[in-house]
């Protein structure tokens, strides 16, 4: 039965949506609804859910700026709180997501 699941490359440390997995069995592995399925989906909403809280990258924050054209391009972006160089996919506890506008 596994051949027939969608090649997600999940491991020990991924998280995934719990609704996406049970879309992905009833589409891929139960083509109908079987007493298997059913029991599938029971120990799925019986899993707890992972401890994980969502982070908002530097590129998506709005401390994180433009500096000024005397830095090094890949070193141009700066947090206006820790006042360090970050790249872009970092993400720290203090980030707040920048509005469309800003």
């Amino acid at each position: 039965m596994a051949e027939n699941l969608p090649d997600t490359n999940v491991g020990n440390n991924d998280y995934i949506r719990r609704e996406d997995v049970k879309d992905a069995l009833q589409e891929k592995v139960f083509h109908n609804l079987s007493d298997e399925f059913y029991g599938a989906m029971q120990v799925l909403d019986e899993l707890p859910s992972a401890d994980v809280v969502q982070v908002v990258r530097c590129k998506d924050c709005k401390h994180y700026y433009f500096a000024d054209n005397r830095i090094p391009q890949e070193q141009r972006y700066v947090c206006e709180i820790s006042g360090e160089i970050w790249n872009p996919d970092d993400f720290c506890s203090y980030g707040k997501r920048r509005k469309k506008n800003e």
